[in-house]
């Protein structure tokens, strides 16, 4: 778990929402598949050929909690009166804890800087307006006084998008939007609703539980991300194989600009172009801070999961391509190489039996939440050579799917560097992609093998 310290006080991030105030946020271990604390079952010493299956980490961590980091943040450089004028005393904050939980996302860069205690660069206010009036009202303000704005969601950004870049400007506030975060309605006819940008997924999820519908947007960061940041950087997640990414499913956006107000009609679609709203979706704020967000939802339904083994992720592969273009593509799709496999094992604590299972083939994760489609690709996988595991496996791994942060943090403070990487390619290029020696994810694996051989 991320730890950083403040005027001497441990902050948990269950305290990053101070102005909103959602739920605790979940730890490794409310995720994890095996108590990193408890004593585990000895195995025999791995060779080198199996390092890339079993981790061995000291369970000391770097920090034992009673060292204070020497957190570095300028004084604030701007006077907030007229800021607190319009969204009121108690939604402005200058203090320390705000600025700096405020000052980075959560990229492995801004991780490692968070720990190294260079906050420097922190806002020099934290604003969290009420409603599209406020947030219009601040912008103008910002703008007529030369002080810039970064909106600020869920704060789960990992391409730098929360830095608070000052330019040429003299100061720099974050906006968060975190009590703007309602349901404003449900049209459980059309299939949609209207929703407030500092709304969490978790949070959307159950409140249209109740009417018996879900937006079942759900990217890695899950837990934390907000509605309106989802749709700021064009997010992807678990199920768009399904579903397709948020911006497929955004129906309409209001937006409040320093120029006024932004807004796309709300129609399902349209023949003219272009289509506004999907230039509001990915613009990570720089047109505008999106205040309402009208999208998508789905009949709530119980996702099914078959599990398969495959020769290799190229035959894994091969099939998926078949059954996307032959329209019977499952709704989740997860394809782990040799190497993922035998991490996922080695995680689930299913020792020797797990691997002789797997007997060195790739892991695929297929989840269904129609019936359509599944018993031809099921089909179509037994004669492409994939056999069949069942549905625990997607089980086991719906339930610790968000483990992935969590562990990447806590081994950052044990000193092991884990991150992932995210990549595009055509159908046809796969191959010659995966085989590039320059490949990232291959120049990260030798690294891996070159580092457990020394």
């Amino acid at each position: 778990m991320s730890k950083l310290y403040v005027n001497g006080e441990l902050v948990v991030p269950g305290k990053r929402y101070v102005l909103g105030a959602p739920s605790r946020s979940p730890s490794l271990l409310d995720h994890a598949m095996a108590d990193l604390s408890r004593p585990q079952p000895k195995e025999p010493r791995p060779t080198r050929g199996q390092y890339t299956t079993t981790i061995t980490v000291e369970r000391k961590t770097l920090s034992d909690g009673s060292h204070v980091f020497d957190v570095r943040l300028s004084e604030p450089a701007l006077d907030v009166a007229g800021l607190a004028a319009i969204v009121g005393e108690p939604a402005v904050r200058q203090d320390r804890e705000a600025r700096v939980l405020r000052c980075r996302g959560k990229s492995y860069l801004d991780l490692l800087a968070q720990r190294a205690g260079d906050c420097e660069a922190a806002p020099d206010a934290v604003v969290a307006p009420a409603d599209h009036d406020q947030v219009l009202a601040v912008l103008q303000w910002c703008a007529e006084r030369g002080v810039a704005v970064v909106p600020f969601g869920g704060g789960t950004s990992v391409v730098g998008g929360l830095e608070p870049l000052r330019g040429p400007f003299d100061a720099v506030i974050s906006l968060d939007l975190a009590r703007m975060d309602g349901v404003v309605d449900v049209d459980t006819r059309s299939l949609t609703a209207l929703l407030e940008p500092g709304l969490r997924l978790p949070e959307a999820d159950r409140a249209l539980a109740a009417h018996g519908v879900t937006l079942g947007h759900i990217p890695q960061s899950y837990e934390w991300a907000s509605v309106g940041g989802c749709v700021a950087t064009r997010s992807a997640g678990q199920v768009s194989t399904g579903r397709g990414r948020i911006d497929e499913n955004v129906v309409a956006v209001r937006c409040a600009t320093p120029l006024g107000e932004l807004a796309t009609l709300d129609a399902p679609a349209s023949a003219a172009g272009p289509a506004l709203r999907q230039l509001v979706a990915g613009s990570e704020g720089v047109l505008g801070v999106i205040t309402r967000v009208a999208l998508r939802v789905r009949r709530l339904r119980e996702t099914v999961y078959d599990a398969w083994t495959v020769g290799s992720f190229m035959e894994g592969a091969e099939l998926l391509r078949r059954l996307e273009q032959g329209g019977i593509a499952p709704d989740i799709a997860r394809l782990s190489d040799q190497e993922e496999t035998r991490l996922s094992v080695a995680l689930a604590g299913t020792g020797s039996l797990g691997r002789k299972l797997l007997d060195e083939r790739c892991l695929l994760i297929c989840g269904w939440e129609r019936a359509v489609g599944r018993a031809a690709a099921a089909r179509a996988l037994v004669r492409g050579g994939a056999r069949p595991l069942g549905g625990a496996p997607g089980r086991a791994w719906e339930r610790s799917r968000f483990a992935g942060p969590h562990l990447r943090d806590d081994l950052m403070d044990r000193g092991v560097l884990v991150e992932t990487l995210e990549t595009a390619t055509t159908w046809g290029n796969l191959e010659p992609f995966m085989d590039r020696p320059s490949n990232p994810g291959r120049s990260l694996l030798m690294l891996n093998e070159a580092t457990a051989a020394s």
